[in-house]
């Protein structure tokens, strides 16, 4: 069971990576292109040899003890410079953006080198299995260098932390600001997880009592899971469209199927009203517009038969009240008579507006209505009002 999540969380993380990955391809390459495409990869390589099998493999294969563990530290702490550095240039102003960057470099490939002096110099071989601390728990060096790694790590998070935190604030555009509020609380949970590693190792040299879970893969889980979010936060433009696309398509269904007892009753007693009629290659959205303007349409008519105009401040139970009302006077009177002149508007009238999404740069197909939010959750209310009836 504990292999299967490990591999679920794994997976998912693969899986952004290749998205981000086939994008950054396609894009014209640039230094902070490279930067993070340098992140993806090392993270996922990470991701990979980090399972508990897989390390002593790498072992056996290459006759090297303590190669697995050390691809593991190196790709790591690659991932970590190479995002430092990117949200560094991305969030600092243009003439300071490479400020600090050779100093991470530096002190990455310092833990790197002095890592892999001390694991590959021990001659102790891993156990399938056996955590980090098991084998290596007593030695002071490696313990110090490991130290190190972690406070590296926590420096990276912090310095994330505070820079898309502090950059949350100055933006409007919708995925961006959820992107950088995963990333914040991925650091924020990686900080956590850090902290625990540092507390086990000290208590463990030390002979202490280790933290609660440390005998458990929660730990594990918790670092897996803030894993994902901080490689997700950046990548929203590559998966936010897919997932948003299907979740604005089922939450326009239930529209329609709430606004159908309305519209279907209205325009059955003035079908003239009726735009045109539906087509098999109709989008949910386009649907949608025709049913809230057709509905408008309907209630304008009907206005002039009510004993007093509507309003959408009216609650929906009286304003469902009125339109019934209106609509059996409508029925009684000879329609000629009252009958207001229609004109059709053009197609192109008709059409929604496409608006083009800032992140992904796909169109994404929303009524031409300034209020269409607004206008369609009053129509909602109204339609489940007159369905009561």
């Amino acid at each position: 069971m504990d292999d299967v999540m490990y591999w679920g969380e794994a997976s998912i993380i693969w899986t952004i990576a290749v998205l981000a990955t086939v994008r950054l391809v396609r894009k014209r390459r640039s230094p902070v292109d490279l930067a993070y495409s340098a992140h993806i990869v090392t993270l996922s390589l990470s991701v990979l040899v980090q399972f508990h099998d897989i390390q002593p493999g790498l072992d056996a294969i290459t006759h090297v003890n303590g190669l697995g563990r050390w691809l593991v530290f190196s790709f790591s702490i690659a991932s970590m410079c190479a995002f430092w550095i990117v949200v560094t240039y991305l969030t600092s102003p243009a003439d300071d953006r490479s400020a600090g960057a050779r100093a991470k470099m530096l002190w990455a490939a310092g833990d790197i080198i002095v890592m892999g002096a001390l694991l590959l110099g021990s001659g102790v071989p891993d156990d399938a299995g056996a955590g980090f601390l098991v084998v290596h728990g007593e030695n002071l060096l490696i313990i110090g260098a490991y130290l190190a790694f972690l406070a590296y790590i926590a420096a990276g998070l912090f310095d994330t932390l505070r820079r898309t935190w502090r950059y949350v604030r100055y933006t409007h555009q919708p995925y961006l600001r959820l992107g950088l509020r995963l990333v914040a609380a991925g650091d924020a949970g990686g900080l956590l997880y850090v902290s625990y590693l540092g507390a086990t190792a000290l208590t463990s040299y030390f002979s202490l009592p280790t933290p609660p879970g440390a005998s458990t893969h929660a730990v594990t889980y918790l670092g897996l899971g803030c894993t994902t979010l901080i490689l997700a936060g950046p990548t929203i433009g590559v998966w936010g469209p897919r997932l948003a696309t299907p979740l604005r398509a089922a939450a326009q269904r239930r529209a329609l199927y709430r606004l159908r007892p309305l519209w279907s009753t209205l325009t059955a007693a003035m079908p003239e009203l009726r735009r045109e009629p539906p087509r098999v290659g109709d989008s949910v959205g386009y649907q949608l517009y025709r049913y809230v303007i057709e509905i408008r349409d309907c209630l304008l008519v009907l206005e002039s038969y009510a004993g007093k105009p509507f309003h959408d401040s009216m609650s929906p139970a009286v304003h469902a009240q009125s339109v019934a009302q209106a609509l059996h006077a409508f029925a009684a009177t000879k329609r000629h008579a009252a009958w207001p002149s229609i004109t059709h508007p053009s197609a192109a009238d008709r059409k929604p507006a496409v608006t083009r999404d800032v992140t992904s740069g796909e169109p994404a197909l929303s009524p031409g209505l300034p209020a269409m939010k607004d206008e369609l959750s009053h129509l909602t209310r109204l339609s489940r009002a007159f369905a009561r009836l």
